[in-house]
């Protein structure tokens, strides 16, 4: 079992034409955004903008959950859907991809590796299986939470990324946070 906790301070903000988003995390290490060399990515923005068109990224699969706010998305030709705080939806980066209205969101993207994200409601102890040969991330903006992995117990300050190292089984990771809140969970299988 290995992991990091990467905590707010270790984060890394930029603007954006629609607003800012700062960078949690980006896999492999020394892979790079710009360059667009990354297995997959995590971060979370401020739309900030009434509309913003998102940046086109051809051979990226898109995860976001809306994290406080409301917006309204349009991927691609699809007809737009509303998407309120803790709601989570899956689109193509190369897709033309336009909003309307503000948030606060967490983004998970993906290069050549499949993946998963959703946001749970936590009001006590819950169980999340971590799957196997997978990046397991947590991420609760809310509130301070204690992960329990493998009989140890690990703080998770508000705001941090939990990254759980691929493992060659499935684990299950006990959560406590300090008060009910919303966690949001995602996977990468790279």
């Amino acid at each position: 079992m290995s992991y990091v906790i990467i905590t707010p301070e270790q984060m890394q903000t930029s603007r954006w034409s629609g607003g800012s988003t700062t960078q949690m995390m980006i896999f492999p290490a020394g892979s790079s955004y710009r360059n667009r060399d990354f297995r997959f990515r995590i971060s979370s923005a401020a739309v900030e903008d009434a509309v913003s068109v998102f940046t086109k990224l051809d051979g990226v699969e898109r995860f976001l959950t809306v994290l406080e706010g409301k917006i309204s998305l349009r991927t691609g030709v699809s007809e737009p859907q509303e998407l309120n705080a803790y709601d989570t939806i899956h689109f193509h980066g190369g897709d033309d991809t336009v909003s309307e209205g503000q948030c606060v969101d967490f983004n998970l993207m993906l290069r050549g590796c499949r993946g998963v994200q959703k946001a749970y409601f936590c009001q006590g102890k819950d169980l999340f299986y971590a799957a196997e040969q997978a990046h397991s991330m947590l991420y609760c903006r809310d509130t301070d939470m204690t992960l329990k992995l493998g009989g140890e117990e690990i703080r998770l300050p508000v705001g941090s990324l939990f990254v759980r190292e691929p493992s060659e089984q499935e684990e299950v990771i006990e959560l406590l946070p300090g008060k009910p809140a919303y966690v949001v969970i995602a996977e990468a299988f790279c």
